[in-house]
């Protein structure tokens, strides 16, 4: 998750120890939107898979949402936060936008279940994030 640490000692007399973080922004998330509805929902997307490139010094992450069967999903679109230098010399609408959905991911839970519990089109949003 964001702020997460991996630490890699690699091989050898003296090597010292290589530290991975995983960045805050951007969060990665799908939105999705149902058919027949007009209704969404914002599900934050989990890593499953982290690969590290000990000769270049990066880490690759692969994340995965879980969606639900019924009801039926018309849409899914991936999107990411801003970070907070970016999210500054956005308009005032954007910025609140933004604020309100970082603030909702970090209220929902990850899905590690059949269906995620954010991604339900019953799922109380601020008003900023309603279509």
């Amino acid at each position: 998750m964001p702020g997460d640490k991996i630490t890699v000692k690699p091989a050898g007399k003296g090597a010292k120890p290589w530290v991975f973080n995983m960045p805050l922004h951007p969060r990665p998330l799908v939105v999705l939107d149902y058919a027949g509805r007009r209704a969404n929902a914002f599900v934050p997307a989990v890593p499953v898979v982290w690969s590290l490139d000990i000769a270049n010094r990066r880490m690759v992450v692969q994340y995965q949402v879980t969606v639900p069967l019924q009801p039926q999903v018309a849409r899914a679109r991936w999107m990411l936060t801003l970070p907070p230098d970016r999210l500054a010399k956005e308009d005032p609408q954007m910025r609140t936008f933004f604020t309100d959905l970082e603030r909702y991911l970090d209220e929902c839970s990850a899905g590690y279940k059949p269906m995620a519990p954010c991604a339900t089109p019953h799922g109380a949003k601020p008003e900023s994030m309603r279509p």
